[in-house]
């Protein structure tokens, strides 16, 4: 079932899954067991990669529910946590803020609980929890969470760290939207330079290919993934450079300074912009402008000819 998954066999990765879950069912009854929860998960996993969110949702609820009976009031809730904040993770996806968010703040309180205010698994439901503020349109709460988030990954993963990285682009985007334009422009361009520092020949390894030190569960593994694919980062790039968030970056800081009425400096981002989206492979119309670029001619006559 894992060598299918891989494959992106989805039809027999399901049916090799659920010949085990079926298996495990008998070897324990029918009663709970972890191995039953964790086969549950791994289905659900698989179904979203397939494109089922519905069905995928339907495996992850039993899995939460199996867990939270094994875990009752006082055990171990790590794994119901990483469950929730799968399912957190889909229904956001499909636009049901309200009870993702739900899902993530229970997600959260288990993690603080277990592991303190510091650690990693904690920067990433608060960074979830951020991401639906953001949605929201509630700008101040989205910062405050996206700026805990980033106190913890600079705290355990240092200020290179591509984690951080993808952060601080977040961050700028919510600044950005709520007219914070100098303080988003700082997050773009610390953005920028952690990303630069990628494509240098000695660059190091960031870690978002290694494991995470934990067990194969399907709710860690789709965690694994989230990090890979959220923010902006490309889940190809691994430790090399990663040509399109560079040019997301630079598209930002080019808007930044449209806005401002800052011709040369826009120029430069934005045509920087359109050469790095050409060697991600995308097209150089991958660059948005904000607003329109005749206005220029209002704002910042001399700045007409290169508008």
């Amino acid at each position: 079932g894992e060598i299918h998954r891989q494959r992106g066999e989805w039809d027999d990765a399901a049916r090799m899954y659920e010949d085990c879950l079926d298996f495990l069912r008998e070897k324990h009854e029918g009663r709970d067991h972890a191995d039953v929860a964790s086969a549950l998960s791994t289905i659900g996993l698989v179904h979203d990669q397939r494109g089922d969110a519905c069905l995928a949702l339907r495996y992850l609820q039993d899995a939460a529910l199996m867990r939270r009976r094994m875990a009752g009031e006082d055990g171990d809730r790590l794994d119901v946590s990483a469950t929730l904040v799968y399912i957190g993770t889909i229904l956001y996806r499909k636009g049901v803020l309200s009870v993702a968010m739900d899902l993530f703040t229970e997600a959260l309180q288990i993690r603080r609980a277990a592991l303190g205010d510091d650690h990693r698994d904690v920067a990433f439901v608060l960074y979830n929890v951020a991401l639906v503020h953001q949605q929201r349109g509630c700008y101040e709460e989205a910062v405050e969470a996206y700026s805990e988030t980033l106190r913890i990954e600079k705290l355990v993963l240092g200020d290179r760290h591509r984690d951080v990285s993808m952060t601080l682009f977040k961050l700028g985007e919510v600044n950005k939207a709520a007219g914070k334009l100098d303080e988003a422009l700082m997050c773009f361009e610390e953005s920028l330079v952690i990303e630069r520092a990628f494509s240098s020949p000695s660059s190091p390894d960031d870690g978002s290919s290694a494991p995470m030190a934990t067990d194969a569960d399907a709710g860690q593994r789709g965690e694994r993934q989230q990090r890979q694919q959220r923010g902006q980062q490309s889940p190809s790039a691994g430790g090399g450079p990663d040509h399109a968030a560079m040019a997301r970056a630079l598209n930002e800081i080019g808007n930044i300074h449209l806005a401002r009425g800052d011709v040369v400096p826009m120029v430069r981002a934005l045509n920087e912009a359109s050469r790095l989206y050409r060697a991600a492979g995308l097209s150089p119309t991958n660059v948005v402008v904000s607003g329109a670029l005749y206005a220029l001619e209002f704002s910042c006559p001399e700045a007409a000819p290169a508008a």
